[in-house]
């Protein structure tokens, strides 16, 4: 254990969400390593630990946004998640990028809340592709520990669910965010295309991710195709008999279920909130 590691502070704020948020992934980060019940114990402390940093880079921002700054001066959260890791001897350039995306995502966000960014629609695909990469970090800190290569076209091809994933989640915390002032995607589809179309729009954004996902699965190769079934699609039914079926099936046909499969378990929601008016930040002085 680091010397280091004694000296890190997270709230019981920050260390709650992080156990819920662990809970709502199911094991999301430890399947791409195949991780077993008990080596996914013995790594829980981390995983609990990387996204309370995460959630304290998130609480720091959110503090300086309300202070009407876009950056800020403690960044605590950065340089324990780096000690955090490689205190695991699991850092490496790959892990580094998605820190700093992590880090350019808040600020970013933070941009756009202010009023700092234009919002368009570039803006808007840009802020919302980089957040899908959050839960990637940790990914590939767990596979290096496990010493499993990372599948950079396996994370490639989930990354639009991902993005469909996010904005459902914005869709059910949307009345707390709007209540707190919090970036949340609806609220910025309201700013630009205003309440009468926020949901139209936000349905078509929803509809494109789904149609990347499926676009990107059927130019996979094999190996990324059942990769898509061991981390996001079994479920459950993740088990030997079902693995070896499916390796004895064309590419083609493994595809061709995996599209019926994400079609049908990243329904659409009939219902989206009913968005509410929003103000537009004023552009920032220069």
């Amino acid at each position: 254990m680091s010397d280091c590691w004694q000296e890190h502070y997270i709230s019981y704020q920050m260390n709650a969400r992080a156990h819920r948020f662990l809970d709502y992934l199911n094991g999301y980060n430890l399947k791409f390593g195949h991780y077993t019940a008990a080596e996914a114990a013995k790594v829980r402390p981390l995983m609990v630990q990387y996204y309370g940093l995460m959630y304290k880079g998130d609480f720091l921002y959110e503090q300086a946004q309300r202070m009407g700054s876009s950056t800020i001066t403690d960044h605590s959260w950065k340089h324990e998640m780096i000690e955090l890791i490689k205190g695991y001897a699991a850092w490496d350039d790959g892990v580094a990028h998605l820190v700093d995306e992590l880090e350019r995502y808040y600020v970013l966000e933070g941009r756009i809340m202010l009023g700092e960014l234009e919002l368009t629609q570039e803006v808007f695909a840009e802020v919302c592709d980089i957040r899908s990469l959050v839960v990637n970090g940790l990914t590939r800190v767990l596979n290096n520990i496990k010493g499993v290569p990372t599948d950079d076209e396996l994370f490639h091809v989930l990354r639009p669910l991902a993005g469909f994933l996010d904005m459902i989640d914005d869709f059910e915390s949307y009345a707390e965010d709007v209540a707190q002032d919090c970036f949340n995607s609806l609220r910025l589809l309201v700013r630009m295309h205003g309440v009468d179309q926020a949901r139209v729009t936000a349905r078509e954004f929803l509809s494109g991710r789904l149609a990347e996902a499926v676009a990107r699965i059927r130019r996979a190769p094999r190996h990324t195709v059942l990769g898509v079934y061991q981390v996001l699609l079994l479920g459950k039914e993740n088990v030997a008999p079902v693995r070896a079926v499916l390796r004895v099936l064309p590419t083609r046909v493994l595809a061709a279920l995996a599209e019926k499969l994400v079609r049908l378990y990243f329904a659409i929601p009939a219902e989206i909130p009913a968005p509410l008016p929003e103000r537009t930040p004023a552009p920032a002085l220069a």
